[in-house]
């Protein structure tokens, strides 16, 4: 389960917003991932994003492979430690932001909290 918790965090930190509100079936975004209806999923955040001016090109082959495999509702087929995520091409690809990068966004999201 920790690694499925990570990887809700995960989903967070790229998209800025909570992938799903409750780990209900009635929830129509748990839903999908626990369907594995991943297609769906992916293009109804991605459309989000773009309402809300996010940038979606962070949402790369290999970061939907391990968030797939992070969030698998099956604990036999979900990723199995810190070690794979690290190993992930996704993760060996990945370069931090910088700190200015950081600065920016946060200052981007309060003026767009600000103006709604």
């Amino acid at each position: 389960m920790d690694i499925f918790a990570l990887g809700k965090l995960l989903l967070i930190f790229v998209t800025g917003f909570n992938p799903f509100k409750s780990s209900q079936e009635s929830d129509s975004n748990f839903s999908m991932i626990i369907k594995g209806q991943w297609a769906t999923y992916w293009k109804l955040t991605q459309s989000w994003m773009k309402k809300r001016s996010m940038k979606s090109e962070n949402f790369s082959k290999e970061l939907k492979t391990l968030l797939e495999q992070m969030l698998c509702p099956d604990p036999n087929k979900r990723i199995a430690s810190i070690q794979k995520i690290r190993e992930s091409a996704w993760f060996k690809k990945t370069v931090p932001a910088s700190r200015e990068e950081v600065q920016m966004t946060m200052i981007r999201t309060k003026q767009m909290e600000a103006a709604n």
